[in-house]
């Protein structure tokens, strides 16, 4: 799903103007569309099961998809898909998802239950949009960040990765990259590396009209629809345990 969709992502591109936008919304109707012609070319594959899968920014779309994909089995649009379920790794629920990285710091030991409860009551769950006259959560969020500041909050049990930037090459082989211990490498780019990546990835605006996608989990459970949403931290402990 990544790596195709949306529209300017991966291979994909527009051969007019009003297919080129995009939204969350827009994805979900162009790949539902999409599997449903594809499957008319393939019909020998019409009775395998499906799951639809992807990560991290796919967990606000996927579930989306895979409820049209069922209410158009359900209202009887053909191709009917054989949808089983979906997985998701790492994936975003809602656009305020910076909210819940006091508790999940919290719920993972990153930091104590005295600061976990001093941020509760002092900035009373608004943890992005903090009022710079409230001096107490100001206090609290900064005992947060220096908490956590040595931790990438999505691979909390990878091993850290670090590098010498005093280099002053302004090229690096691939060999230079560090490497964890799990053998995956979180690159953090330089000023320099980070100008020269943008210059061959420009923004690409998105219309952000699904703003969250729990009610679309609870939906898709009570049908009965199966779904795997992991967390990348458990496989990359089982690589490198493994």
């Amino acid at each position: 799903m990544d790596k195709g969709l949306p529209v300017s992502s991966g291979f994909t591109y527009a051969r007019i103007e009003h297919a080129a936008q995009r939204s969350d919304w827009m994805l979900v109707h162009q790949v539902h569309q999409f599997l449903r012609k594809w499957l008319i070319d393939h019909q020998q594959i019409l009775s395998n099961e499906v799951y639809i899968g992807g990560d991290s920014y796919s967990g606000i779309s996927i579930p989306v998809i895979v409820q049209e994909i069922s209410q158009g089995n359900e209202k009887g649009v053909k191709p009917w898909i054989n949808l089983q379920g979906y997985l998701l790794g790492n994936p975003s629920t809602t656009r305020r998802e910076d909210n819940y990285k006091i508790p999940f710091a919290h719920g993972m030991t990153l930091i104590s239950d005295e600061l976990y409860e001093s941020l509760q009551k002092n900035c009373k769950g608004e943890y992005i949009n903090v009022d710079t006259r409230n001096a107490l959560c100001s206090r609290d969020m900064e005992s947060f960040h220096e908490a956590t500041s040595g931790h990438d909050l999505a691979y909390i049990l990878d091993s850290s990765c670090e590098w010498d930037d005093s280099e002053t090459s302004s090229r690096r082989s691939l060999e230079e990259f560090p490497k964890c211990s799990s053998q995956i490498a979180t690159l953090k780019l330089s000023g320099k590396y980070r100008k020269m990546v943008s210059m061959y990835l420009p923004y690409i605006p998105n219309k952000e009209d699904i703003p969250i996608s729990f009610e679309y989990h609870v939906n898709l459970s009570r049908k009965g629809y199966r779904s795997l949403i992991y967390s990348m931290d458990k496989i990359f402990k089982l690589l490198h345990c493994g």
